[in-house]
């Protein structure tokens, strides 16, 4: 019984480092870009692509200042 428990334990062990690897090497480089009094943007420099001529695509995220309904449109600040 103490070597089944001790089997588990290192299959346990081994499949928390496998995830937790595989979340590390996923991870992104979020640059601040600019704010409004609710939220702040950030954008993936990794995610940078250039599909054409004068085209630039880049992942985006905001994030939640105040726990108010999301804002419709809003000019940023620097």
């Amino acid at each position: 019984m103490k070597s089944l428990s001790i089997r588990l334990g290192v299959i346990l062990v081994v499949i928390g480092l496998v995830i937790f690897t595989y979340a590390v090497v996923w991870a992104e480089d979020w640059m601040f870009y600019g704010n409004t009094d609710k939220y702040s943007c950030f954008y993936d420099v990794k995610s940078i692509s250039h599909p054409s001529e004068n085209f630039v695509e880049v992942s985006e995220k905001e994030e939640y200042t105040s726990k108010e309904p999301r804002p419709q449109g809003g000019a940023l600040k620097s």
